[in-house]
């Protein structure tokens, strides 16, 4: 798969979990927070909604809102471009948080081709983390660590 439009943002969103050759869950939450926080940096520039927001900062990346979807969300590369396709029933809210999920698996893309030692829930919830991060940034790694651990 040749992804050719990775610049700018998201080569910059990248970098950030590409730091270390083999990285650990806690390495993957780490960045995770850090990509967030650089994404909320480039957010903040406009007023525009947050999915023209994210389209405007990724050139390659198309966000559609479809009727028949049966699922709420899906991402996928396809045309020279990321496509995400969330389902049009669900409130603004879970559009915005499906998207920035969605969006942090195609950040960690190429992370993921080469890592076969993380689970796929452990991608999800990473990509969770990170949604909240970008919308909700007062939730901190340590602190979710701890009552993971109370549970």
């Amino acid at each position: 798969m040749t992804t050719t439009n990775d610049n700018g943002t998201l080569a910059s969103l990248r970098t950030l979990a590409e730091r270390e050759s083999s990285p650990s869950l806690i390495d993957l939450f780490r960045a995770a927070e850090q990509q967030a926080r650089l994404l909320r940096e480039r957010l903040a520039t406009t007023a525009e909604p947050l999915l023209t927001r994210l389209v405007d900062l990724i050139p390659s990346l198309c966000i559609d809102v479809l009727d028949a979807m049966p699922v709420g969300s899906t991402s996928f590369w396809g045309n020279e471009h990321w496509h995400v396709h969330l389902r049009q029933g669900d409130p603004i809210d879970a559009h915005h948080f499906t998207a920035l999920h969605q969006l942090k698996h195609i950040i960690d893309y190429p992370l993921r081709q080469r890592l076969d030692t993380v689970k796929d829930a452990d991608w999800e919830a990473v990509a969770d983390y990170f949604a909240l991060q970008v919308v909700h940034p007062v939730a901190k790694l340590e602190q979710t660590q701890r009552e993971e651990v109370c549970l």
